[in-house]
């Protein structure tokens, strides 16, 4: 037989998984020394010598710890279906395992009778020569041409795929090719290698936009109102030495800098004014380009939320008005007024640090981070900028946005007066009802009940914003039940259009992953690997590339209702548990690059997920793995870290895979099993910090790692199964 594609069956590639054990590169059948190393509940490794024993011995036994693919998997007593490599040498290290995967959001797989035998091949599609080798966003055989015409594949339960027409695009946008206009041809692995980052979606408004040209006379009207307000706040902060005015010619160019006024409208429907300065076209010897303008990370916001719901928190949300204003600025800077301020041909000096400037970020951190050490008694943790704490408070700081989190009420309160002292300080949400919260923090809807549950959405930011990206939504009434089609691939042919046809297209394809990006990365983990795929091909807009992002965010609007859901951990346990769930898709990106993703969970909720495709070229399923593992460690030791900080509860942390030989190289002292350097120093680096951070390494079944969905497009079927415990 030909060697089967991985992307056009799932099934096969769960199958090749408990196969490695055996043929993987870390058990070689030319071996004559085993040695029966089992699983520590730490990570360690068992150095008691074994009696040896014959090769013909050997495999029959490790042939029953790896079940074929061909016989049902065994039964297991426990309630979550664990299945170790080998069974704890000790009641409390099995309990340790036990406690690792319990409480997880895990699918529940329906009961399979032991009689019967599953067929493998049952589902495989005819094995075709021109068949890629990848699933979507991979490339095919390297001498075959393959074009995208019925490349779906049938789902389980006979579900039907639905492929949403979009064919608006070619007839609205393509210019006519009379007369002959010069075309830019665009090569697939050029412009995936060209994408760097997303460009920002522009969400303000000018001047000119806002105020001047502005038809709807209310909305006009309240913009004015909030113009003025601004410039009364400038004047009341002494943001500029309003003694004298400085003509142009005395002043060195390089120092002056423009300024504009940008409106916006909030997401809680006031409408802003803003006056900033063009910090994008500032002259780098104005500024210590050293300084950081720091910012709460989400993972720090996703753990003290999780923490505050299992510790019955109230949660104060605060904002201060005008914050940058409160930090002076120390370098001799000028800028130009709008024309509209009236002072056209004169420069003012600025005292204080403006948006907009490259340092104002910086400036307002050292501002407020002073202050809250000095005055209101709190320490910034170690590693986790803007996360505060102090015995009683944990303060997560996001620009003039402020979070707290304490178990007493009085303790917030507190710190708001002394804030209050310095600055302007608004209570957005006090937090103080026993009956279900609602909140607004950086984006996320939040609704919050303490002592039982936290449900984080976007569905009143999505219902406003996806109708104005210009993408029909909704067409012939029909609803996606997946973000992709399983089995579908990326055309590698080279494109054709007219310069202004490709720049068109890549703004709009910047323009929709760009908002698709914001939601995955907030709280819909389950659409990471997608928007990673499509977001690597924004340089590259093909029709096929266009309707799958259409299909995409067509799927984001069907599902705008969707909740990551958290449940407080009951009964409430003594420590806290920290576990990462990996997974690796082996070869199935441009150039044969593996998919990796890991799902990070705290006490059973979902905080985080990334989806990225790993950075060197793995040479086997193993390799990969064991890649994704070590790419998930470093993230898992600082929120263990961070856990530690804020709550001073004992942890326990987990590390979750369902690649039998990735667990038996990691727990092996046998060096020999490495090819070669690169794969050894990776391998032994992950022993290492396996070993040296007390990490739990257990076995998950494939057809329950959640993670699954971070690395290769799904069928309908297994996609909901893998995702309704914890989004829905």
């Amino acid at each position: 037989l030909a060697p089967m594609s991985q992307s056009n069956t799932h099934e096969s590639s769960h199958a090749s998984k408990s196969k490695d054990f055996r043929h993987s590169d870390s058990y070689s059948e030319n071996e004559t020394n085993h040695t029966n190393v089992p699983i520590s509940s730490t990570g360690g490794t068992n150095n008691k010598t074994v009696p040896q024993i014959s090769d013909q011995e050997t495999e029959k036994r490790i042939i029953h710890r790896s079940p074929s693919i061909d016989a049902s998997p065994p039964e297991n007593n426990s309630s979550h279906n664990i299945v170790p490599i080998k069974t704890p040498t000790t009641v409390s290290e099995q309990n340790t395992e036990e406690s690792i995967i319990a409480d997880l959001p895990l699918p529940d797989l329906p009961p399979e009778s032991p009689t019967e035998f599953p067929d493998p091949f049952k589902e495989l599609p005819p094995i075709n020569s021109h068949q890629t080798n990848s699933s979507l966003g991979g490339i095919g055989d390297s001498n075959a041409y393959t074009t995208i015409n019925s490349k779906k594949r049938s789902l389980e339960d006979n579900e039907t795929e639905i492929k949403v027409s979009r064919d608006t695009w070619n007839t609205k946008n393509m210019r006519s090719l009379e007369p002959p206009r010069s075309k830019k041809r665009i090569h697939l692995i050029a412009a995936v290698k060209a994408v760097k980052s997303i460009k920002p979606i522009r969400t303000t408004l000018r001047y000119d936009e806002a105020i001047t040209y502005n038809k709807d006379i209310k909305e006009k009207e309240k913009y004015i109102e909030a113009y003025h307000k601004e410039v009364n706040q400038l004047l009341k902060m002494k943001t500029w030495d309003t003694d004298r005015y400085y003509d142009r010619k005395e002043i060195d160019p390089k120092r002056v800098i423009n300024s504009m006024f940008i409106f916006n409208r909030k997401r809680d429907g006031t409408h802003k004014a803003r006056f900033v300065a063009r910090g994008d076209i500032q002259h780098p010897d104005t500024y210590d380009s050293g300084m950081q303008s720091n910012t709460v990370h989400h993972y720090a916001l996703m753990t003290s939320l999780s923490l505050a719901l299992d510790n019955n928190y109230y949660i104060t949300q605060l904002d201060i008005s005008s914050a940058y204003l409160y930090a002076d600025i120390k370098e001799e800077l000028y800028i130009r007024p709008p024309p509209h301020l009236g002072m056209n041909d004169k420069l003012i000096r600025l005292k204080k640090s403006l948006y907009g400037l490259k340092q104002s970020g910086a400036n307002w951190y050292e501002t407020i981070k002073s202050y809250l050490i000095k005055q209101c008694g709190m320490e910034e943790v170690r590693g986790w900028s803007c996360v505060f704490k102090n015995s009683q408070v944990t303060i997560c700081l996001f620009v003039d946005d402020m979070i707290l989190f304490s178990k007493d009420l009085n303790a917030n309160k507190k710190i708001i007066t002394t804030l209050k002292k310095q600055y302007d300080t608004k209570i957005i949400n006090l937090g103080e009802s026993d009956n279900e919260i609602q909140y607004d923090i950086l984006g996320l809807e939040i609704k919050y009940q303490r002592s039982k549950y936290m449900k984080l959405g976007m569905e009143k930011s999505l219902t406003e914003k996806l109708p104005k990206l210009n993408v029909p939504l909704n067409p012939k009434g029909r609803k996606l039940s997946a973000p992709g089609q399983p089995g579908l691939y990326i055309d590698q042919q080279e494109l054709e259009l007219e310069e202004d046809d490709y720049k068109m297209k890549v703004h709009e394809m910047q323009k929709l992953i760009g908002l698709a990006s914001y939601v995955g990365y907030k709280f819909r983990f389950d659409l990471l690997y997608y928007i990673n795929t499509l977001a690597q091909h924004i340089l590259f807009p093909s029709k096929q590339v266009l309707d799958m992002t259409y299909e995409l965010i067509q799927f984001i609007w069907n599902t705008r209702d969707k909740q990551l859901i958290w449940h407080k951990s009951k009964p409430v346990k003594p420590t806290n548990k920290l576990v990462v769930i990996s997974d690796a898709s082996y070869g199935n990106q441009p150039y044969y690059k593996s998919q990796i993703g890991n799902i990070y969970l705290l006490n059973g909720k979902v905080i985080g997920g990334k989806s990225t495709k790993a950075s060197l070229t793995c040479t086997s399923t193993t390799e990969a793995e064991i890649h994704a593992i070590s790419e998930s460690v470093p993230l898992l030791n600082n929120l263990s870290h961070l856990v530690q900080e804020l709550n001073k509860k004992p942890i326990t942390k987990g590390l979750l895979t369902d690649s039998k030989s990735t667990i038996s190289i990691i727990i092996s002292n046998n060096e020999e099993k490495f090819r070669n350097r690169f794969f050894g120093t990776k391998a032994m680096r992950l022993r290492d910090e396996v070993s040296g951070n007390h990490l739990h390494v257990c076995y998950i079944e494939t057809k329950k790692n959640i993670a699954d969905v971070m690395t290769k497009p799904l069928p309908i079927k297994t996609f909901k199964l893998l995702t309704n415990k914890w989004i829905h």
